[in-house]
């Protein structure tokens, strides 16, 4: 997907770390993702990542950060 929007001259950039880490409390991880979200700029995320606890806390960042969402099932 990244390919083909960088190809129709659309901006595409991907978050570096969305991984939860070991010792993060739910609400940490989901302000961390927050702050990753508003700092790009975005105005929609396309989550697609592999099933997960943390897929409903990356869409509650998502939609905290006031983007649109897309996710993807496997």
């Amino acid at each position: 997907m990244h390919a083909l929007l960088v190809g129709k001259g659309r901006q595409a950039d991907f978050l570096l770390e969305v991984r939860r880490k070991d010792e993060e409390a739910n609400d940490a991880y989901v302000s961390r993702m927050v702050e990753q979200f508003r700092k790009s700029a975005a105005q929609i995320a396309w989550l697609c990542v592999p099933p997960g606890q943390h897929v409903p806390l990356l869409m509650n960042a998502a939609l905290d950060a006031d983007l649109h969402i897309i996710v993807e099932q496997p």
